[in-house]
């Protein structure tokens, strides 16, 4: 009977229902199917928290489609299990898959796992780069593994460049996006100086960021020059467009500035002064109330009185002729700074021929200027440093840079401005720029002289 009714079926029917039996006995049953698809929902989060779904991508991605078809007919209480067990098959293909990638990437994948950190996952730059590594590791899962042997280091670098990218953003994005709207706006057209100077700030805030990018004090500090520069720009730009010059406008965003700057320096010495005296005044009243007080205490409390007073009259002048002092100098000629009890003057007007020492007769009139800012100052002792570009040998800049700040030197000596002892002249070359030599503009920002002045009263 079994016979016959073999018989009345190919040999190739046969062979189809034998397979179908084996697969209907080999598709394993759950007995909790919710709990087999947790679980292989914990594994995906691995493989990604291990980025091992870069390192095997093809089979990562059939893991999590079947996975999401085994969730999607379990929601509807439909048979899931072999779904399940094709997403088990799958999941143990991308352990296996991910083993050759891991080792020779590890450094490559630091560097991914500090780009996703930093928030550069949206970015192209980061996109582009985990695309070019998602086809070397499936080359790698293929048995492949040249590619991402020799490119490991690149992959490297491209995902810490992608994590800069994401810190600049996060850092100065804002301030970026308005520099980009002051441009359009014609800023660049209206006050082009202030311009490429706060293009190379914020190149070189940029460059900062990149450089200490986990060093919170630093990113604070890029932060703050970078709104500083870009509130200036918005200011002189408005200003020249509406007084059709940039110089009349610089000068009055200096004015402005200076102003502010002793308002709070005033401010805050006369407080600490207030306070001073008020201590000083304490301890003489107490002096004078107690018999038992000295007359050597006495008048040493009275001497410090005075010494505070003092004290706070050559800050004040020091605070005015520093005002003097940068109402002086137009912008082209040069920039005057604090540098803590000392002054500053930065000299751009030279106008020193290209690999010359020597100084132009035009520029007579603006070392008259230095001698009468610096002569304010009582006898000062000075230091002059001479400053280059990057063209050129290292030893032709710093003998070139000697020379220029030694006639700097010279002059004010001949004018008996300050003495010759109290006078030095230092050449730096090119180790001090302020701006990126890559370009004219930052070129002729680099090639000035620094005279820095210590005060005497």
């Amino acid at each position: 009977m079994t016979s016959h009714f073999i018989r009345k079926f190919s040999t190739p029917t046969l062979l189809t229902l034998s397979l179908m039996a084996i697969a209907c006995q080999s598709t394993a049953k759950y007995a909790d199917r919710s709990a087999e698809i947790a679980a292989l929902e914990k594994q995906r989060s691995q493989f990604v928290t291990e980025q091992e779904d870069v390192l095997a991508p093809e089979q990562f991605s059939a893991f999590k489609d079947s996975l999401e078809k085994a969730k999607a007919l379990n929601a509807k209480q439909a048979d899931a299990d072999e779904d399940v067990a094709t997403a088990r098959k799958h999941a143990a293909a991308v352990t296996d898959k991910s083993m050759p990638s891991k080792a020779v990437l590890a450094e490559a994948l630091k560097a991914r796992r500090l780009a996703l950190t930093a928030g550069a996952a949206g970015t192209e730059t980061f996109k582009k780069v985990d695309n070019d590594l998602r086809a070397a590791t499936q080359e790698a899962a293929g048995g492949d593994i040249d590619t991402i042997q020799k490119e490991s280091a690149e992959f490297k670098n491209r995902y810490l460049n992608a994590e800069g990218d994401a810190i600049v953003f996060k850092t100065m994005g804002s301030e970026q996006v308005r520099f980009s709207q002051l441009k359009n706006g014609e800023a660049a057209a209206v006050a082009p100086q202030t311009f490429q100077r706060t293009e190379a700030k914020l190149a070189d805030a940029e460059r900062s960021i990149r450089a200490s990018r986990y060093d919170a004090t630093a990113l604070a500090a890029s932060t703050a020059i970078s709104k500083a520069e870009i509130a200036r720009l918005a200011k002189i730009s408005s200003d020249a467009k509406r007084l059709k010059s940039e110089t009349a406008a610089i000068e009055i965003f200096e004015k402005e500035q200076a102003t502010l700057a002793m308002q709070k320096s005033m401010g805050s010495q006369n407080t600490a002064l207030a306070n001073q005296n008020s201590q000083l005044q304490n301890s003489l009243s107490n002096a004078t109330s107690d018999q038992s007080s000295t007359a050597a205490e006495l008048s040493a409390t009275q001497g410090a009185l005075s010494a505070a007073n003092d004290d706070a009259s050559k800050r004040q002048a020091f605070e005015l002729n520093y005002t003097n002092a940068r109402k002086m100098f137009n912008p082209a000629e040069a920039e005057v700074y604090k540098d803590g009890d000392n002054l500053i003057i930065r000299l751009k007007g030279l106008n020193f021929a290209k690999g010359q020492g020597a100084l132009p007769a035009e520029s007579a009139a603006l070392l008259k200027k230095l001698g009468t800012a610096v002569s304010q100052f009582g006898s000062p002792r000075v230091r002059v440093e001479g400053h280059t570009d990057s063209t050129g040998s290292v030893e032709t800049n710093s003998k070139l840079s000697q020379e220029r700040a030694g006639i700097v030197k010279d002059y004010l000596v001949s004018q008996r401005i300050v003495r010759a002892d109290d006078v030095v002249a230092q050449g730096r070359g090119e180790e001090g720029p302020l701006a990126t030599n890559e370009t004219a503009a930052g070129r002729a920002q680099n090639r000035r002289v620094d005279v820095i002045v210590q005060p005497t009263y």
